[in-house]
């Protein structure tokens, strides 16, 4: 059985490796948007050339 302190140990540990995960994801979410709209980009580049052709 656990003593309050390691609980609490483990919940100060645990606490910051959680925001990191939470920080990356919303990272990679953020990426992968920008990613997107980069593509809509492109294809919007290339319709508009080949509307001139």
């Amino acid at each position: 059985m656990k003593t309050k302190r390691e609980d609490s140990i483990e919940e100060d540990i645990s606490a910051p490796i959680e925001e990191k995960e939470e920080e990356e994801e919303e990272e990679e979410e953020e990426e992968e948007e920008e990613e997107e709209e980069e593509e809509e980009e492109e294809e919007q580049e290339e319709e508009e050339i080949h509307s001139f052709l």
